[in-house]
Order: structure tokens, then C-alpha cells, then sequence
């Protein structure tokens, strides 16, 4: 382990910044008193004892698993996440689906496939279910690529983005993104090409950007791929691997639409009377229980807030994690433009109870809430399942373990307690509760990077991929080094990407990332691993 007598005490700014986070982030703070003084090495370690049993096992998650996964990565890698589920359900949940340049969810995934290394068992692939509902233009930006080391002077705004899908499509679900082509390829090209021209990105990374546009875009594995969703799963995969030194084998990464994957189990479990999700959506009694227990929990819904204008609905994406939208009752619907569209339950002269919603050019949307028109929907993608059904069908119906970030930690334990209350006071249910408290709900992996840039002037700023694959990779003894970090030295590194959902931006004062830089890089050297 690296003891904190490496280079002397926390610079104050630093522990500072950290002190406010953990003000404003419960599971940050949660993380850092419990775990705070272990390594990676042995805070991973606890990870890996937290499956439990479920209601439903793993009832039809391995073999969707591996028909997603077979004709985009091939029969041999879809039989290694198979496997590897089978052995131990465990997946990384604290991303968002597109091609992943986000230097926290990167190092997320790259920690995460730490434990691959410390394990008895020898795991193949890194599984890594990431929502597939938010815009393209969410902070980790999907829409392109970001570059963290740039020009000293513009420190403030980095990091660059790089827009590759064209701006009309910046509000579209990713889950709906078309495929792109090989024009935008070139119009990105083109564009990185300048600011290297003019020096705002440093050689070696537009080096390394434009490599992966070159061969990794056009790579004949995509050629066929009908969507951005199934494009973003081969080229995780392909970049991945460019994050290692030559010689290194890391297991397979495996990034999935978690969306895709619940709709499909949800074409099983709405033709089972005794599963989980078909209880909770079509018992009336159970329903309305489950809509008044999670009404205002983060990640759920609002219902106060859904007789507000439709013009609300541009903002629900940018508040997603926050608590403060209105959220959407078990699904979001899907305009023409595919973009979101909030829906809540009303019932009808008949007794019929439906889905309804207004999109925002104030069409009303609307679908009878009955097993066959959900399913139906699903499979003509006019349905997303919603952040909680996508939790309700994969770890509490199945006991999956959803390792998440310190949002999911707050939210997921709220829908876990919201969940159980309403099974308690709804009669025939209560022999589930146990089940749902069991299944763990705190696993935690993010807010923590291990590897930092270094910008012309000295200073250290968080590496994304391009970073890294500009620095040659990670060697053997880059993963040592980034096992024996504290787990509180790995989220002071990762403060720059933190603080801006940690604190208010009222106070961030104007600079603040180069004074965090300049009083953090010389204690930071000591320990992360710099490329």
C-alpha cells in the first residue's frame, strides 16, 4: 500500500475540494470513512464477496447476453461473458452506452478489470451494462471524443470536445442514434487535424485520435452494423485494447446497452405471471404502492411535476442523476426524433389503465398499460425501459450485482428500500421482501482514476484514452502501481471530474482547475500512474 507519508500531507486545497464533495456526495463520504485508507488491491477484494442468491436466478440474462453479444465480438467472446456471468453476476453499471473518452467511467472500467487480477478465478471478459437512454450530448459525451491534454493556456476548458454526429442529433437517446458514416469520420478528422495545426491538441494525441478514426472507425467489423448503440460496443472493444503496452493481454471489455438487454428480459417476464416486473406493472394494488413509495427518489419519478409544460422534458436529460426532474413511470416513450419522452399512469373511463406523455412539440403519446402492448412496444422501440425497471428486472428480479457510482449508490439503495416497502404493504407479497434486501445495492467504483496526464507546463490533469494510448499504454507495472493506490488518493486524483457534480457551480470560482492542478500535481506524481 502507499502511505500518505509519500510526499507529505494532502495539499490543503486538495483536501479541501475533497471535504465539499463528500459534503455533497453521501456515498463519497460513505466510501472514504469506511474504505478510505485501503488500496485498490483490497478495497477490490470486498467487491468480489458481495454476490448473493435472487428470486428469478439468472432466468434468460445469459442467453440474450450472448445473442447481443456473437454478431458484434463473435461466437468465442459471447461464450466468455456467458461463462463468465454464470460464475459470478457481477457487472460494471456506472457508465453511459457510446464510445467511452470520459477519463472517470474509463478508469472506472479499468479499475474494475483490476479485480480480474486478484481473483481465484480466471475471468475472461469485463462486462459493463451502460445506459443507453441519455442524450448524446450528456457530460461523457457520446456525440464524439474528448481530449484532456491540451494547451496549457486553456486548462479551464479542457476537456476538448470533438463533436462526430452532427448537431440536430445532440438530444437524441443514444439507444436511437443511427449509424455513423464515413463522411463525419473525415469531418472529424479534418477537424483534429486543425487544432494540432494550430496547437491546441499536443502531436502525439491528435497522433493517437487519428490512428483510432483510421483503422478502429473503419474497421470492416462495423460495416455492417445497423446503429451508434452497436457500433459503440465494437469500438469500445477495439480501443480497449490499444490502452495496454505491447505484449499485454487484458481481458475482453464487453460494453452493452443495459437498455437492450432488459427489453429483451422483459419479453420473457411479461409472459410469466409470477415474475417480478410483471407483478409490479400490472398488480393495481402493487403498482400504485411501488409509484407512492419511489415518488421523488432520485432515478424514478416525479409525480408532482407531471402536469408541468412539456418544454420541461429538455431538461429531464441534464438532470437525470440530480432529483431534481420529473423523471418517467417505469419507461420513458420515444418521439420521432428519438428523443425522451416522461410518461405517467392515468386510467380511463373503462378501467383501462395507460402510459401517457407529451412530447415536446406537445403531441400527446399515450399506451394501454396491458402485458401485450408493453411488450409490443418494446420490440418496436417505442418503449425504453426506465432506470428503475432496468434495475427491477436485472438485480432485484435476478440478484445481478450493479457495481455503480455515487449517484447509483444513493438512488438504487432508495429503490431497494421503496421496492421492499411496497411489496410489505401490499398482501401476498411479503415472503419477497427478504429477497430484495439481500441483493447488494451499495457496490461502488467510481469518482477513482489511477492514471494522470501531464500537460507542457508540468501539471497533471485526469488521462482518457487518448492520454493513455499516447503514453504507450499500461505495462504490468502500471496495474501494480494503480492496485497499491488508497482509495482516498484515487478520488482526490479524480477531483477534477468530481467537483463539477460534487459542488454547486456557484462554488467553483473562476480557475479553478489550475490552482487545484498547481497545488495537487507534485503529491499526485507520487502516487498515480502519469502517461
Amino acid at each position: 500500500m502507499i502511505h500518505n507519508d509519500q510526499g507529505g500531507k494532502v495539499p490543503v486545497l486538495l483536501q479541501c475540494c475533497l471535504d465539499r464533495v463528500r459534503e455533497d456526495l453521501p456515498v463519497v463520504d460513505r466510501i472514504i470513512s469506511r474504505y478510505g485508507d485501503l488500496s485498490l488491491r483490497e478495497y477490490l477484494t470486498t467487491l468480489a464477496r458481495a454476490t448473493r442468491p435472487s428470486c428469478q436466478g439468472l432466468d434468460g440474462l445469459l442467453d440474450i447476453v450472448y445473442r447481443y453479444v456473437a454478431p458484434l465480438l463473435g461466437k468465442a467472446v459471447a461464450t466468455s461473458l456467458a461463462e463468465d456471468l454464470a460464475c459470478h453476476p457481477m457487472v460494471l453499471t456506472t457508465s453511459h452506452h457510446g464510445v467511452d473518452y470520459c477519463a472517470q467511467t474509463l478508469q472506472g472500467r479499468i479499475i474494475f478489470s483490476l479485480s480480474r487480477r486478484i481473483g481465484t478465478s480466471a475471468f475472461k471478459t469485463v462486462p459493463v451494462f451502460a445506459c443507453g437512454n441519455i442524450a448524446l450530448n450528456n457530460p461523457t459525451y457520446p456525440r464524439g471524443l474528448l481530449c484532456y491534454r491540451g494547451a496549457c493556456h486553456d486548462l479551464e476548458r479542457l476537456p476538448h470536445q470533438l463533436p462526430l454526429f452532427p448537431d440536430r442529433l445532440k438530444r437524441t437517446m443514444v439507444h436511437r442514434v443511427p449509424a455513423y458514416d464515413q463522411v463525419m469520420v473525415g469531418n472529424l478528422r479534418d477537424r483534429l487535424d486543425r487544432m494540432v495545426g494550430r496547437g491546441s491538441l499536443p502531436s502525439d494525441i491528435g497522433a493517437a485520435a487519428r490512428a483510432i478514426l483510421m483503422e478502429d472507425y473503419r474497421s470492416a467489423a462495423l460495416a455492417a452494423v445497423p446503429d451508434y448503440s452497436g457500433q459503440a460496443v465494437i469500438l469500445n472493444g477495439l480501443i480497449w485494447k490499444r490502452l495496454f503496452a505491447e505484449g499485454f493481454r487484458p481481458p475482453e471489455m464487453i460494453t452493452l446497452e443495459l437498455e437492450r438487454i432488459v427489453a429483451a428480459l422483459l419479453g420473457l417476464d411479461l409472459d410469466n405471471p409470477s415474475s417480478l416486473a410483471r407483478i409490479v406493472l400490472f398488480d393495481p394494488i402493487l403498482r400504485e404502492n411501488v409509484l407512492n413509495e419511489l415518488n421523488g427518489i432520485k432515478g424514478c419519478w416525479n409525480r408532482d411535476r407531471f402536469g408541468e409544460s412539456s418544454a420541461a422534458s429538455a431538461k429531464d436529460a441534464a438532470h437525470a442523476e440530480s432529483g431534481s426532474y420529473r423523471g418517467t413511470v417505469f419507461f420513458w416513450g420515444v418521439d420521432r426524433a428519438g428523443r425522451r419522452i416522461p410518461l405517467s399512469t392515468a386510467g380511463r373511463g373503462s378501467g383501462e389503465s395507460v402510459l401517457g406523455g407529451v412530447d415536446d412539440q406537445g403531441t400527446a403519446w399515450e399506451i394501454p398499460l396491458t402485458p401485450d402492448m408493453i411488450s409490443r412496444s418494446l420490440e418496436q422501440r417505442q418503449l425504453v425501459p426506465s432506470l428503475f425497471t432496468c434495475f427491477l428486472v436485472l438485480a432485484f428480479a435476478r440478484g445481478v450485482c450493479c457495481v455503480g457510482g455515487y449517484f447509483q449508490g444513493e438512488y438504487l439503495v432508495a429503490m431497494q428500500q421503496g421496492l421492499a416497502a411496497a411489496l410489505a404493504s401490499t398482501p401476498g407479497y411479503g415472503d419477497l421482501v427478504q429477497g430484495i434486501l439481500r441483493v447488494p445495492a451499495t457496490l461502488y467504483l467510481d469518482g477513482m482514476i489511477g492514471v494522470m496526464s501531464r500537460l507542457a507546463n508540468g501539471l497533471l490533469i485526469p488521462a482518457g484514452p487518448l492520454e493513455i494510448t499516447a503514453g504507450g499504454g499500461l505495462t504490468e507495472a502500471d496495474m501494480e502501481r494503480m492496485l497499491a493506490l488508497e482509495v482516498r488518493s484515487a478520488h482526490l486524483a479524480d477531483l477534477f471530474e468530481i467537483i463539477p457534480d460534487g459542488a454547486p457551480p456557484q462554488s467553483r470560482a473562476a480557475g479553478w482547475k489550475g490552482r487545484l492542478a498547481a497545488a495537487g500535481s507534485a503529491w499526485l506524481e507520487q502516487r498515480v500512474v502519469v502517461k
